[in-house]
């Protein structure tokens, strides 16, 4: 066979293996949450080093974590503001924007958009805080600046998708 089949072969191949459906499957860490995932994401261990749940593409450059934490007599308010300002502190020309709160599995919860430069490529990053009656947990999502508009509606969803299950 020519190399020029090899080469069409290959490409195809390539091709068909860069699809995604976009559909979203959902995961669970049992006795905690569940969260839906869209199908292009698979499991990591590299992302956070104390996340309860990492999912990633590096070749789409989009990532989700999930890290809980005891309340510690902190409100949810206090714990969000913390929360992004530690985002925020390792970004520069950094913007917080808290986005109205919502409810996320009937739990009280608030999300922020932050932005920022980050070994200078602008990054966006969707967090939300989610409070259940001993913690809270940090459901953030994130992609470069400019793919923002072609991944952040998937990221919003996956983040929004997240239920309590205790």
């Amino acid at each position: 066979m020519s190399m020029k089949y090899w080469m069409m072969l290959l490409l195809a191949t390539t091709m068909a293996a860069c699809k995604y459906t976009g559909e979203l499957e959902v995961k669970e860490v049992p006795g905690k949450f569940k969260i839906s995932v869209t199908d292009y994401l698979s499991k990591a261990d590299d992302l956070h080093p104390n996340a309860v749940f990492q999912y990633s593409s590096p070749y789409r450059t989009v990532y989700l974590v999930v890290l809980d934490t005891s309340k510690n007599n902190l409100t949810l308010e206090d714990y969000a503001k913390l929360s992004a300002n530690n985002i925020a502190n390792v970004l520069k020309d950094s913007l917080v924007q808290l986005n109205d709160s919502i409810s996320i599995s009937g739990a009280n919860t608030m999300v922020y958009d932050i932005e920022g430069v980050i070994t200078g490529e602008g990054i966006w990053y969707y967090l939300a805080i989610v409070e259940d009656n001993e913690k809270y947990y940090q459901i953030l999502g994130w992609t470069l600046e400019r793919r923002k508009d072609k991944y952040g509606d998937d990221i919003r969803k996956m983040v929004q998708s997240f239920e309590l299950t205790e």
